[in-house]
């Protein structure tokens, strides 16, 4: 789909929170791929990722044109961000907490 005019991409079970790709006349020679900046999903890629990646807040990946893709780590960035609601709830992925905890 499209949001604020972007190309928008998202999990049609909703098990995924959205992500949007970007390019910017005033930053001609990048392409940011976007996060809903209200997770912990660009925080942990921060933590996995450090040297892979560069950042924008809690928001966004920053990619150069014509530099290579670290491509094994987006592919896990982007896996985590299509199923982050699922691993949240309880999914496969998802840490287990005792259900009585306070």
């Amino acid at each position: 789909s499209l949001k604020w005019g972007e190309p928008a991409y998202r999990a049609r079970n909703g098990a995924g929170s959205t992500v949007r790709i970007d390019w910017k006349p005033r930053a001609p020679q990048q392409v940011f791929v976007y996060f809903h900046c209200k997770t912990s999903l660009v925080e942990t890629f921060r933590t996995l990722f450090p040297n892979d990646f560069r950042f924008v807040d809690n928001r966004a990946l920053v990619f150069t044109l014509g530099a290579r893709l670290p491509e094994d780590a987006l592919r896990l960035c982007m896996g985590a961000a299509l199923t982050y609601h699922a691993h949240r709830r309880g999914g496969p992925c998802a840490r287990q907490r005792p259900r009585d905890a306070a």
